[in-house]
């Protein structure tokens, strides 16, 4: 199965480093394929969120079959 990985932080004081890490070791786990990782940094108010915006896109085009994220808050 080809995944994505979806992470953000609010401010760039903040790393994503922790959720990818996470994340990653899901998937490697579970035998899935890493079809890209897509974070922002941007406040989870935002109605847009430039690279959740282009998840959504290429979720439409079914580059990959699921999407998984650390929290959804």
């Amino acid at each position: 199965m080809r995944v994505a990985l979806y992470a953000r932080v609010s401010t760039t004081d903040q790393g994503c480093e922790m959720q990818l890490g996470e994340l990653r070791g899901i998937a490697t786990r579970s035998g899935w394929d890493v079809h890209e990782e897509y974070v922002d940094t941007i406040s989870g108010a935002k109605a847009s969120r430039p690279n959740l915006d282009r998840l959504m896109a290429d979720a439409r085009l079914r580059h990959f079959d699921a999407v998984i994220c650390w929290k959804l808050d």
